[in-house]
């Protein structure tokens, strides 16, 4: 076992530890207690706007916004209308991409509508069969999309 001396990474107050030389090469960084260690780890936890892409659309992190996932993140989309209104999205609001492009977020290309006027708009796109019932999934496009 060995002493060493060793400087506190949140407080910089000098302490003493007794432990074998291979366990000091394992932890990047020291604290004098238990209370210091917590306090550093709350200092450096920095929360980023990590920008991940699911499915073809573009999300972004964001802690606090009142629409955003069980992951704490938001369209792309929704940020840049919501800026352009200047308010929030409603629940029964959705953004449309005007060429179906997902990755497309010019503001020229989105639309704000009701969740039940996106619908029509798409519905009215689909293929029907001869009995007036859409047809299968697998035979329609993946977007349909009008302007």
């Amino acid at each position: 076992m060995i002493v060493k001396i060793l400087a506190c990474a949140y407080c910089g107050k000098t302490f003493s530890r007794k432990d074998y030389p291979s366990r000091f090469k394992v932890y990047s960084k020291s604290y004098c207690s238990k209370q210091c260690a917590m306090l550093g780890a709350k200092q450096s936890y920095k929360p980023t706007q990590i920008t991940t892409i699911k499915n073809g659309v573009f999300w972004v992190r964001i802690p606090n916004h009142p629409n955003a996932n069980k992951n704490q993140q938001v369209p792309l989309a929704h940020l840049i209308i919501e800026a352009s209104i200047g308010r929030y999205l409603k629940p029964n609001e959705v953004v449309h991409h005007k060429d179906c492009n997902p990755q497309n977020n010019d503001i020229k290309n989105l639309k704000l509508m009701s969740i039940s006027d996106h619908v029509k708009l798409h519905n009215k796109l689909k293929k029907r069969g001869e009995n007036g019932r859409f047809l299968p999934k697998s035979s329609q496009p993946r977007f349909l999309c009008i302007n």
